[in-house]
């Protein structure tokens, strides 16, 4: 309901709000999380000072054919956020940032700068960071992500493509996360009682600022000066902050064929590896960043403990690749060890004629889920990928060839008609079936040592326990 507008200044506002606690289904549509569409239409060339209430049924409407607007928000935010930013924005802060790179006419970059963070004498943590964008290059820059290097050797100084053959081998050291930013997200602060360390005698002051430009039409002449602003405190929080990445290898193993409205992919953090890294208390999940490219439409991570599912993590029905919000949980989640992870994620490329590979390239598609906790373990990365024998087995099955047929996983896909009735359908319960590559990495890329390599995927009930039920289960959950 519009409450009231404004239309001094030449500037259009208009005020609006909705009962929250009415039905039980609105007020879990609004809880959910997710970001929602506001259209508003135009009458003629002004906005007119009278509004009505009404409908709008988009299969009546025709957008296209009346002057609109359309904005994405999440109506619902966690209230802590607005507290924390505000009590944090005057703290120290410093910046990292690219200085003056031309942006590559390529379709997909992945830039690498390394820089050193200001000396500390003493540890500090980093209470809240930013994304810094300039405005010559938003459109083009995707996502960026700042990694702390944990060896003991000073990194080489490098500005430039991160596949480049120029690029020095130290950086594979470089892979703990202390912040990350997508399309559509905004800053993010942490906890009262966490930060991200950094300095002190024993830390490290090398980075990597790592962006990826999307420049799609090739557009020549962009100069780039985007990177992060961080604010930080000598005031100790009592954990200290960790990333984890869940979801999907970048690999072209998990691909999506064309034609399909909602073709669905598994990643996999399975409790052998939960079981190995975390510590005995757990941890506790404060924030979580969704992702996929260009045709994820829904996203969703699945918490599962003895078999059961809990509550999920955090989940998207309406996700857009183009509002990728870091957000607060409503609820810190606590995981503990033993439990599974499941990052799922939805696909549309209905509008697409050929296979979309896993990958990095912005055509490629993706699927993770950056998850903030505390306290820090040595556990970065827990994904997964399906494993290849059976993958080339699978798919020279699905070729009407009796030869064998060589080439990459690439060509193999391509080789394949998808367009046939039942194709997609077989590959989709592949995929729920198949064996397990899992990668339960540390900071320095490696696997954790006596980590399972080869796994099954995980069962994910179709509805979680009930508080309710939850609550009379307590008995049978571990007692942290």
């Amino acid at each position: 309901m519009i409450d009231r507008d404004d239309f001094s200044d030449q500037t259009t506002r208009l005020f609006m709000f909705h009962q929250f606690d009415t039905l039980r289904k609105l007020r879990a549509f609004y809880s959910s999380g997710g970001p929602r569409f506001i259209a508003w239409l135009h009458r003629g060339s002004e906005l007119q000072n009278e509004f009505e209430s009404f409908w709008l049924d988009d299969k009546k409407v025709h957008f296209s054919s009346i002057a609109h607007s359309l904005t994405r928000v999440q109506l619902i935010k966690s209230p802590v956020e607005q507290e924390l930013r505000e009590k944090y924005k005057g703290s120290e802060n410093f910046e990292l940032t690219v200085n003056e790179v031309e942006i590559p006419k390529g379709e997909t970059t992945y830039w690498c700068k390394t820089d050193q963070l200001p000396r500390f004498p003493t540890k500090q943590h980093i209470i809240r960071f930013e994304p810094i964008l300039s405005e010559s290059s938003k459109g083009f820059v995707h996502h960026m992500e700042v990694f702390l290097c944990t060896g003991l050797k000073r990194v080489a100084e490098y500005n430039g493509p991160c596949n480049s053959e120029a690029k020095p081998m130290g950086l594979r050291q470089c892979r703990q996360v202390i912040a990350a930013w997508a399309v559509g997200a905004a800053g993010l602060s942490m906890p009262k009682e966490a930060g991200i360390a950094i300095g002190g005698t024993d830390g490290t002051q090398d980075v990597v600022l790592e962006i990826h430009y999307a420049n799609m039409h090739q557009a020549q002449g962009i100069v780039d000066n985007s990177g992060f602003r961080f604010f930080l405190t000598s005031q100790l929080h009592k954990f200290d902050v960790g990333v984890i990445e869940l979801g999907l290898v970048y690999s072209p193993r998990n691909s999506i064929p064309p034609g399909q409205k909602k073709f669905s992919l598994s990643g996999y953090c399975d409790n052998r590896c939960t079981d190995l890294a975390l510590p005995a208390q757990g941890i506790t999940v404060f924030a979580s960043q969704l992702h996929t490219h260009g045709t994820g439409w829904k996203v969703a991570t699945y918490h599962l403990r003895n078999g059961r599912r809990l509550a999920d993590l955090n989940r998207d029905d309406h996700y857009s690749p183009h509002y990728q919000e870091i957000r607060l949980l409503q609820k810190p989640v606590r995981v503990y060890q033993g439990d599974s992870l499941v990052t799922k994620c939805t696909y549309d490329t209905t509008r697409l004629s050929a296979v979309t590979f896993g990958g990095i390239s912005h055509e490629d598609e993706m699927c993770l889920n950056y998850i903030f906790y505390y306290p820090k373990t040595d556990l970065e990365l827990c994904k997964s990928e399906v494993s290849q024998p059976e993958l080339d087995e699978f798919l020279q099955q699905m070729l009407t060839d009796s030869v064998k047929y060589p080439g990459s996983v690439e060509d193999k896909f391509n080789a394949v008609d998808w367009m046939q009735t039942d194709h997609a359908e077989k590959l989709a319960h592949f995929y729920s079936n198949a064996i397990l590559e899992m990668h339960c990495n540390n900071s320095a890329g490696t696997r954790i040592p006596g980590s399972t390599i080869h796994v099954m995927p995980v069962h994910v009930p179709q509805h979680p326990i009930p508080v309710t039920t939850l609550n009379k289960l307590k008995c049978l959950l571990p007692d942290k």
